[in-house]
């Protein structure tokens, strides 16, 4: 143990100017903490110089570290992993413009067969002009990490610089292939613990190694959360890129701690069966829903509402709405109305300009509404002649009351409400009279009646009409012999009962009230 040497330990305290510290004694010799081996204060790390960070892929692939590329099953992430390792062994681009890192790869197709590899280099490389890279090692089987696949990796790395190359980079398509089963243990130990391994290997080397991993069934808003396994998988490695569909396209996600998360729209070639980076994922996809905007309404050659947008274009409301008025206010397109949109070419007719809410049209061209909508007007029209006519009177009621059909419907029920009530009020029926006809009751009836009946215009036929209705008619009872029939009676002053200048000469209205009502009835 006194021999071996404290390198770090060393190395710090010569750029510190401080001795390496000792405490205790162990079999004789002197020997560092372990808390101190390694350690460097804040202050240290102040002066520390590093080279700047290499890339595979800039801004996408570091050259250090563990990348875990996933994809649904048949998505084509196998394509763009092969086609990585063919630009970096041939010095061509990938992802359309983008030159990769140039030295030798190792790639570990474990779910090919050579058959298919050799139909898949002549799809991405052409047969004539070169001939096939010789720095591009293919493995269509490997041992698993656990049971010496790290050294197998390890060891091609120690082979290829002892031959003069530069090893940068080893593709393991797919991680199922090589790592340890999860056994008894629980997942996330065995997830984190399936890559832990590759991790330490790659910071070893300085390597980058990236691992084609799926995705699970499960939709989810962030693309991170979609990677097949639990968290042991994501937390284990330093870069994730996830390729997955969005609703505008194709979109390739990245996080991890050397580069700056990103989401990035490409597409792939069936053609060629390359994938191309369009760029930024909002810049790209709100460009393309532009265009597929203004082709509709180029086509169109009308004004077309935002319903027909959304079925022409394939968006949906919201993101349609703003985009709409972006476009409008850019001066891209026109808002001819409310919720209406036209080409920015387009020209309204003068005298027929197009309506603000056109109704919305089925595939036959019929309207979806059977009837057309009512205008405000119209529908107040139509209910002041609802009212109208059932307020109207009917000819049997203007027979029996005796009114004139000019008279305003609502001053006639006004009249007919106060006149039959007063007299339903005030006169019983004839029958009644008839079969009780006492003094008591002819003394109890108030005088109402007589004092309305005489303020009625009795030359717009009041008196014989309407009077005649609720009093009864002489005509009512035919059979009833002359000297029971109803007779009018003449009203006036009631006579004086004593002297003249005498306190009963001024009789109250009570007392004339009661004779009048006395003499109404005759025998």
């Amino acid at each position: 143990m006194s021999g071996i040497r404290d390198h770090v330990g060393e190395a710090l305290g010569r750029v510190t100017g401080r001795r390496p510290i000792h405490k205790g004694k162990a079999n004789g010799g002197d020997h560092q903490p372990a808390w101190s081996v390694g350690s460097f204060s804040a202050n240290e790390l102040q002066s520390m110089e590093f080279p700047p960070i290499a890339w595979i892929v800039r801004n996408i692939i570091p050259a250090e570290g563990v990348v875990l590329l996933c994809s649904k099953p048949k998505f084509g992430k196998s394509w763009l992993a092969y086609d990585l390792c063919i630009a970096c062994t041939t010095d061509r681009f990938t992802l359309g413009t983008i030159k990769p890192a140039q030295g030798n790869v190792l790639y570990l197709a474990l779910e090919d067969s050579k058959r298919r590899l050799q139909r898949r280099t002549t799809k991405l490389l052409p047969t004539f002009g070169s001939a096939w890279p010789d720095k591009l090692l293919l493995k269509t089987k490997w041992r698993r990490l656990h049971e010496g696949g790290v050294d197998d990796i390890r060891a091609w790395y120690a082979h290829t610089k002892s031959m003069g190359g530069k090893p940068i980079l080893v593709v393991i398509d797919v991680l199922a292939k090589v790592r340890k089963p999860v056994g008894n243990r629980q997942l996330y130990e065995a997830d984190y613990a399936a890559l832990a391994d590759l991790t330490n290997l790659a910071n070893e080397l300085e390597l980058a190694i990236v691992v084609v991993h799926h995705t699970r069934k499960m939709a989810a808003d962030d693309l991170m959360e979609t990677v097949s396994g639990s968290f042991g998988v994501s937390g284990a490695v330093d870069t994730i890129l996830v390729m997955a569909n969005r609703p505008n396209g194709a979109v390739l996600d990245i996080r991890g701690r050397d580069v700056e998360s990103a989401e990035l729209a490409i597409e792939f070639d069936k053609q060629t069966c390359r994938w191309r980076l369009l760029g930024d994922a909002a810049e790209v996809h709100v460009s393309s829903q532009r265009a597929k905007i203004i082709a509709a309404l180029k086509e169109a050659g009308l004004a077309m509402t935002i319903p027909a947008l959304m079925e022409e274009t394939g968006m949906k409301r919201n993101p349609l709405e703003v985009l709409l008025g972006r476009m409008a206010k850019e001066g891209e397109i026109q808002r001819v109305g409310k919720g209406l949109y036209s080409h920015k070419d387009y020209v309204s007719p003068p005298d027929d300009p197009p309506p603000a809410n056109p109704p919305n049209k089925t595939k036959h061209g019929k309207s979806k509404h059977g009837t057309p909508r009512q205008s405000v007007a119209s529908v107040r029209l139509s209910k002041v002649l609802t009212d109208l006519e059932t307020e109207a009177p009917s000819a049997q009621t203007q027979e029996t009351t005796g009114q004139k059909p000019s008279i305003c419907p609502s001053v006639q029920s006004v009249r007919e409400n106060a006149d039959t009530n007063g007299a339903r009020a005030s006169v019983p029926a004839q029958t009644d009279w008839t079969d009780r006809q006492t003094g008591a009751q002819v003394t109890e009836q108030p005088t109402e009646l007589a004092a309305s009946d005489l303020s009625r215009d009795l030359s717009r036929g009041d008196r014989d009409g309407q009077i005649g209705t609720n009093r009864g008619s002489q005509d009512d009872f035919p059979e009833l012999p002359a000297f029971l029939r109803r007779v009018p009676v003449t009203r006036g002053p009631a006579p004086a009962l004593g002297p003249p200048g005498d306190s009963l000469d001024g009789a109250d209205g009570r007392t004339q009230a009661i004779e009048e009502e006395a003499s109404e009835w005759t025998l």
